[in-house]
């Protein structure tokens, strides 16, 4: 996939601003900017490397109602970690975050939505709604800005608008781009994971770029510990037995039977976001490279699961969570990395994650 993205980070729900007579020599325009954390407009980091976008508003009056912003970007290249309120600013902002879609625009790209209220009384001048902590993922440029979408990308129902007391439209013509390089190679991690005697249930944290095959995944540190390895096919309700030349695929767990217990070692670099279909019924699923708490991370399929199981490998016994249930109730409320899970869905859905 070529790595040079010119990136759209749009308005995409309408803005309420209250214009008053200036009171600064500058345009009635609402300027949208994106900061380096040094100030200027550009950010160079290696792959896995960190950093802090700072998301700023020029308001020309003191008096502005909210506004909802959509980030677009392409996770290949950059990694959104998170988005806060800037706390230097109190009393102004109620934060909303409502996660990470793909999009209908281009499918390369994730959307991030994220709400700014509760604005009365700022300004005016340059306002800071939210530091935006990025990590690049792979080498590649971009230049990201903030402005208006053009007519010929999105309808005219989904085009950011703006209005004063009158209803009489604003524009959203000026922007202040920011160019994000991400340069070097990707250094690949290593997973490490110890598997005890009898069953155990796992995913795959890491993505091996050259070899994802049983062959290289599994048998190359567990030759001679294991006799066992299946996924489940939710079309048969059956599991499959895997071997050497099989393929493995992340976002997909995996029971394995050890014969005897020993440490499981793969390289790979990390997968960081998932995007499975699951089916009416049980979905043997995997997860990423991190861990998360529940029932947040499963977000995307809220009401449309009735539990989450895992496997104890302990007891040989399954554990479960039941969204909704009082804590004492749930044997876990985590979901790991290099952990394999049952979800009973009640319907058929889509899982994503961030």
């Amino acid at each position: 996939m070529n790595k040079n993205y010119i990136f759209g980070i749009g308005i995409i729900l309408a803005v309420l601003l209250v214009f008053v007579a200036p009171t600064m020599a500058r345009t009635d325009n609402v300027t949208f900017y994106l900061n380096a954390s040094d100030g200027s407009h550009e950010v160079s980091v290696v792959p896995g490397e960190e950093t802090t976008i700072y998301l700023d508003v020029y308001a020309p009056v003191n008096k502005t109602g909210g506004f909802e912003v959509a980030v677009m970007f392409d996770p290949d290249v950059l990694e959104c970690l998170d988005i806060t309120e800037n706390e230097s600013v109190t009393n102004w902002m109620r934060w909303t975050f409502r996660g990470v879609w793909d999009n209908s625009v281009d499918p390369d790209l994730h959307q991030m939505n994220f709400d700014a209220l509760d604005f009365s009384g700022q300004g005016p001048g340059l306002l800071r709604f939210g530091d935006m902590r990025v990590r690049g993922a792979n080498p590649g440029v971009t230049t990201l800005f903030l402005g208006v979408w053009p007519d010929d990308v999105l309808d005219g129902n989904n085009r950011s608008s703006t209005a004063d007391t009158h209803g009489d439209p604003k524009d959203w013509d000026d922007m202040v781009e920011l160019t994000f390089t991400c340069t070097g190679t990707v250094e690949p991690d290593t997973f490490t994971k110890d598997l005890i005697t009898g069953w155990n249930l796992i995913s795959l944290p890491l993505t091996n770029e050259n070899d994802m095959t049983v062959a290289n995944i599994m048998d190359a540190s567990l030759s001679g510990s294991y006799d066992a390895l299946h996924k489940y096919d939710v079309a048969t309700h059956n599991f499959v037995a895997l071997g050497l030349s099989d393929t493995m695929e992340n976002g997909v767990g995996y029971f394995i039977h050890m014969t005897s217990a020993d440490t499981w070692t793969y390289q790979g670099t990390a997968y960081t976001s998932i995007d499975e279909s699951l089916v009416q019924g049980l979905n043997m699923v995997g997860w990423t490279n991190t861990n998360a708490s529940l029932p947040g991370a499963l977000g995307t399929i809220s009401g449309n699961y009735r539990y989450v199981a895992r496997w104890g490998a302990t007891s040989q016994s399954y554990e479960v969570y039941l969204p909704g249930a009082p804590d004492v109730f749930n044997d876990f409320a985590t979901l790991e990395r290099g952990e394999g899970y049952f979800i009973a869905a009640t319907a058929g859905c889509m899982l994503t994650y961030p």
